[in-house]
């Protein structure tokens, strides 16, 4: 009998050992995080900067000689960039 309360004694543990051990995987912490505030004015002209260079960049690949597959890969590829800027 005082074995068979050893060996249960032993699975409870081993069972409660497994839960905490879950239990303890799932609330890791993490470190805060730096966000950088931005008055809406100042972020409205960051992103009008960051349109206004996508742009000049589109122009300049596209007047550089590539094949017109090219070219249209190019504008797609910028014009993607800028909705992704635009949502931000």
């Amino acid at each position: 009998m005082e074995r068979q309360e050893k060996i249960l004694s032993r699975m409870l543990d081993y069972s409660q050992s497994i839960r905490e051990r879950k239990y303890s995987q799932k609330r890791e912490s993490q470190t805060g995080k730096n966000y950088l505030a931005m008055d809406p004015a100042a972020r409205v002209q960051v992103v009008d900067e960051r349109r206004r260079k996508l742009q000049e960049d589109m122009l300049r690949a596209l007047q550089q000689d590539y094949a017109k597959d090219y070219r249209a890969l190019i504008k797609a590829y910028f014009e993607q960039i800028q909705e992704k800027t635009a949502d931000q």
